[in-house]
């Protein structure tokens, strides 16, 4: 069985850059409109909680496409489901500082590109981080201090998941271009470092319209 790759780091924290990456080593990515543009699949995951329809849409994307990220790889704990179910999977767990995280995390909430998800999809994102952002300042408060501690409550179990295996590597979007370019080759098993700077990307395409 051929190995492939899963980054189940949480949105914001590079998921997208990784995509770049890993296009940039030769693998080939699951474009996200497989999962957006599948409502049926989308609904069964945030309003049914159903996993085993993630488990079998990647059992035929595996096929074509070696490299996963972001929805719904990244939801809760999927991780579990995922690697129990495919043993030659590895996974990949960038991650972010977490108050650059959540800044980001925020920025992103008031954008036109989030708004699209929300309204397209409105149970997704109180579904991967517990709460959705609210406009009200006081109030986000205490829903913000919620979802970092999420946040670094679910980073950690992953590493601890995958303690005393080689299936996970750990990737720090602080750290420079070079260091995460080679922690990211040696786990891949790349032997050309790419001598470029580590990309850096975001998703900017809209949301497909419409809810389910």
């Amino acid at each position: 069985m051929a190995t492939f790759y899963i980054n189940v780091g949480a949105h914001k924290t590079g998921t997208t850059s990784s995509v770049v990456a890993m296009t940039t080593l030769g693998f080939i990515p699951s474009p996200p409109e497989k999962y957006y543009l599948d409502f049926e699949w989308r609904r069964r995951v945030a309003l049914q909680g159903d996993r085993e329809i993630t488990i079998e849409k990647i059992s035929t994307l595996i096929k074509d496409y070696n490299f996963f990220e972001d929805s719904p790889y990244n939801f809760l704990d999927f991780y579990k489901d995922i690697a129990e179910k495919f043993p030659q999977a590895k996974f990949i767990l960038t991650t972010r500082e977490v108050e650059s995280w959540y800044d980001s995390f925020w920025r992103w909430s008031r954008t036109s590109i989030y708004m699209g998800f929300k309204n397209t999809f409105p149970h997704d994102v109180p579904f991967a981080y517990g709460h959705e952002i609210v406009e009200d300042e006081e109030e986000n408060k205490e829903i913000a201090a919620g979802i970092k501690m999420r946040y670094e409550k679910r980073n950690q179990e992953i590493i601890d998941f995958f303690a005393g295996t080689n299936r996970l590597c750990v990737i720090e979007m602080e750290w420079d271009s070079r260091k995460k370019w080679e922690t990211l080759c040696a786990f891949v098993g790349s032997s050309k470092i790419p001598d470029v700077p580590w990309p850096h990307a975001n998703f900017n395409n809209q949301i497909p319209a419409g809810k389910i």
